[in-house]
C-alpha cells in the first residue's frame, strides 16, 4: 500500500470493485490509464486492481486500505450508508481538511 499525500478528495473517484465489493479510491490519472488500456480495470489508491461494477450498483463499504493510503492517520471508518459521493469522497474530504488544520 503506497501512501500518496499529494492526492486530494477532488483527485479521486469512488469505484466499487466487482471482486471484493468495496468502494476504492481511483485517482484521475489511474482512471485515464485504465481507460487507455481498455480493460475496465483501474489501480486504486491502496494499490489493488479494481474491476468496476456497474455504476448503477449501490456503493460498497469503503476500502480501509484506500482510506489509509489517502490519510495515514488512524481513523474510525464511519457507517457505510448514504450516496456514493457521501461515502468515500466525503470521508476523504473530511480527513483531508482535518489534517490541514
Amino acid at each position: 500500500m503506497a501512501e500518496n499525500p499529494a492526492l486530494t478528495p477532488d483527485d479521486v473517484t469512488p469505484m466499487t470493485c466487482a471482486r471484493d465489493g468495496l468502494d476504492h479510491a481511483v485517482s484521475t490519472a489511474a482512471f485515464a490509464e485504465g481507460r487507455r488500456a481498455g480493460l475496465g480495470i483501474y489501480r486504486a489508491a491502496c494499490g489493488g486492481m479494481v474491476e468496476v461494477t456497474s455504476m448503477t450498483c449501490p456503493p460498497g463499504p469503503l476500502c480501509p486500505l484506500c482510506v489509509r493510503a489517502l490519510n495515514p492517520r488512524v481513523v474510525a471508518i464511519p457507517d457505510q450508508r448514504g450516496s456514493r459521493q457521501g461515502g468515500l469522497v466525503g470521508l476523504i474530504r473530511r480527513l483531508h481538511h482535518g489534517s490541514a488544520a
